[in-house]
């Protein structure tokens, strides 16, 4: 990709009022005036998205489920039971496909959506069904889905509100959105500022609370909760390593040791609880999390 390919527009409203808020290297972000997103700068085609997801045919963590991730796709399916109508699932951006599995595991028809050929290659391999492309162009029916789940995908998406005007023809009538995506307002983010990790190519888009339930209730979604909890220690050690470049794979592994610590242990629950209630007052965990119910007045595609 050239160096000089940036964007002069918002990529997700198109405005022409946008504000540079980091040039690191050949890395560009922006802010817009109007619609308030923080986007990638950098002007990549659908060819250059495809070719950041390749490390799905290499990397070891990509087929990788830990233990306290499967207990918590077990505690999120268990919220998911009262919306079981049609008794379908659906998972954009599947990646692996091992939520998927937990849910087929479980009854429920589950159906995925991904474009790197590699994930797919992994999540077909466990049994699953998955639709290669941008769930905004595939055609999968009207009111078909009782929820839809996008784990860490809106900041990768292309078209984030293509997608969720998807979904709101998708999902049935009062049908189940849950989302996860990186907090921009988050403490590490203002902490580190262009340090952050999050910032790179793999993102096109940087969300706070508002600016995604903006989308979400534009295309008739209800709100029903949203929290931003969570630290990564990895960003923490970067807060007192300045120069230095953490190890990833021993601060991944610290990371799920305390995960798994607060799933088993009370007083580590307990403290856990605290943290995610202060951050989540002042919205500033590291990760946004929505759950928002679809509309019963139906839009047209």
């Amino acid at each position: 990709m050239a160096q000089d390919r940036i964007l002069r527009n918002c990529r997700l409203c198109n405005s022409p009022h946008i504000r540079s808020v980091l040039k690191r290297d050949d890395l560009c972000i922006f802010r817009c005036v109007d619609c308030g997103v923080v986007f990638l700068g950098n002007d990549l085609d659908e060819s250059d998205i495809k070719g950041l997801y390749k490390y799905y045919g290499y990397s070891a963590f990509s087929n990788y489920l830990s233990p306290t991730t499967k207990i918590r796709y077990e505690k999120l399916l268990d919220s998911f039971e009262r919306y079981r109508k049609n008794n379908t699932i659906i998972d954009v951006g599947c990646g692996a496909g091992y939520f998927m599995l937990s849910a087929s595991t479980r009854g429920w028809q589950a159906d995925g959506t991904e474009i790197s050929e590699e994930a797919i290659t992994l999540a077909e391999a466990k049994g699953q069904r998955v639709f290669k492309g941008d769930i905004a162009s595939l055609d999968l029916g009207k009111d078909k889905y009782d929820i839809a789940t996008l784990f860490e995908l809106m900041e990768h998406a292309s078209n984030p509100e293509d997608i969720i005007k998807k979904l709101s023809y998708i999902l049935r009538p009062s049908g189940l959105i849950y989302i996860t995506t990186p907090n921009y307002n988050s403490l590490t983010r203002l902490l580190l500022g262009n340090r952050w990790s999050w910032f790179h190519k793999e993102h096109l888009f940087y969300f706070t609370d508002k600016t995604l339930k903006a989308i979400l209730e534009k295309y008739g979604f209800r709100i029903k909760t949203i929290r931003t909890e969570n630290i990564a220690l990895m960003e923490i050690s970067k807060i007192f390593k300045r120069g230095k470049h953490p190890d990833f794979t021993k601060s991944y592994e610290t990371q799920e040791r305390i995960r798994a610590l607060a799933e088993k242990r009370p007083l580590f629950s307990i403290m856990k609880r605290l943290a995610n209630f202060i951050l989540n007052i002042f919205k500033i965990g590291d990760s946004i999390y929505i759950l928002g119910n679809s509309s019963a007045t139906r839009r047209m595609i």
